[in-house]
């Protein structure tokens, strides 16, 4: 009986069991990762499970995060390692990583590290994925109104073919105009005259007269 009591003695005084921290992944059909994190966020330095499933998820292509912070009871220093490590990893990547509804626990730590600014928060989650401007967001392929450019040859359902070519005879030689430059005359020559050549000078009548007087 003694036994009995001093273990319910014991068992008393322990603090109540965690529940481990759960996680709920769903990707969107814009590509982005919806990642719910419920419970504890305060990973050990041997076990970040936060950021092991963000780095499986770039890995696999994905590359746009929202971390969704509604159901995080506490949040230690670790915890918000993690969120910051996950935000470059997602930048290195060439995407964006970003918060949804963090509660009370977390956005308190987060405005004491001076670490709201740098994170974007949203508290509706169609908003925050719009936020992303992925190309498709929320946009299924029927209610695309844009217009698409059609080939007027893929219009009409015949592929385009190229004209036939003639085979060159001298009707079509003569028909078809040279493709080489067009030919300009040479310059006119200067012809030099000389003294022999050039016709005897014409007396004029006043001299004629004035030597038959």
């Amino acid at each position: 009986m003694k036994s009995s009591e001093n273990e319910s003695e014991r068992g008393a005084g322990r603090p109540p069991a965690r529940r481990p921290t759960r996680y709920r992944l769903d990707k969107k059909p814009n590509g982005v990762c919806v990642l719910e994190v419920v419970g504890r966020l305060a990973p050990s330095t041997a076990q970040e499970e936060l950021t092991k499933r963000v780095d499986d998820l770039i890995a696999s292509g994905h590359v746009n995060f929202l971390i969704d912070l509604r159901g995080v009871s506490y949040i230690s220093s670790t915890g918000v390692g993690s969120l910051i490590e996950c935000y470059h990893h997602a930048e290195r990547a060439g995407g964006k990583l970003k918060l949804l509804n963090p509660s009370q626990a977390v956005r308190q730590i987060l405005t004491v590290s001076r670490l709201d600014s740098v994170f974007d928060m949203w508290t509706d989650e169609e908003d925050a994925l719009r936020s992303f401007g992925v190309s498709g967001a929320g946009v299924s392929p029927a209610e695309d109104d844009s217009p698409t450019l059609v080939p007027e040859a893929a219009q009409l359902g015949t592929p385009a073919q190229p004209l036939p070519t003639l085979p060159a005879t001298e009707s079509t030689r003569a028909a078809m105009p040279s493709q080489g430059p067009p030919q300009t005359p040479p310059p006119p020559q200067a012809r030099i005259v000389k003294a022999a050549d050039a016709p005897p000078l014409k007396k004029s009548r006043s001299r004629r007269a004035k030597s038959s007087s």
